[in-house]
């Protein structure tokens, strides 16, 4: 009886454990952090609660495009060139018009030490197998339907 015990505790410790650990794996994950769903909720954007972080993500693009679709966005994004942004994008419901066509769209987010540097739309690439180009709009395009 004291064996069957043992191993019944043993094996409710171990499933606890691996409980713990995939909540623990589940809030790691990348949720969206506080400064990020007000800024987005001041931009009348919904999103995912997770999202994709990408760490060679400013590789892809040219800086003078990003710059200046910031800036057309309202933000100034000069400041932090050269320094290690974090860059997470998340799926949303907007889309992009473009005469009947209607292009999926995600939202990037670039940030430095919790603070947001830009935020702007990216074409879905999941969603849409025939995005525009050059497929990253400013938050306040004109032709953007936010949902």
């Amino acid at each position: 009886m004291k064996t069957k015990f043992k191993i019944i505790i043993s094996i409710s410790v171990v499933i606890i454990l691996g409980l713990i650990i995939y909540f623990v794996f589940l809030a790691s994950q990348n949720k969206k952090s506080d400064f990020i769903s007000r800024e987005l909720e001041r931009l009348s954007i919904k999103a995912d609660n997770y999202g994709e972080k990408s760490f060679d993500f400013l590789d892809n693009y040219d800086p003078i495009i990003l710059s200046q679709l910031c800036s057309d966005a309202g933000y100034d994004y000069q400041p932090y060139l050269g320094k290690k942004m974090d860059f997470v994008s998340y799926k949303t419901d907007s889309f992009y018009v473009f005469g009947e066509d209607k292009h999926p769209l995600k939202i990037g987010i670039f940030s430095y030490e919790n603070k947001i540097v830009c935020v702007y739309f990216l074409a879905d690439l999941e969603k849409d197998a025939n995005p525009l180009s050059p497929a990253v709009f400013p938050v306040n395009h004109p032709s953007i339907t936010k949902n």
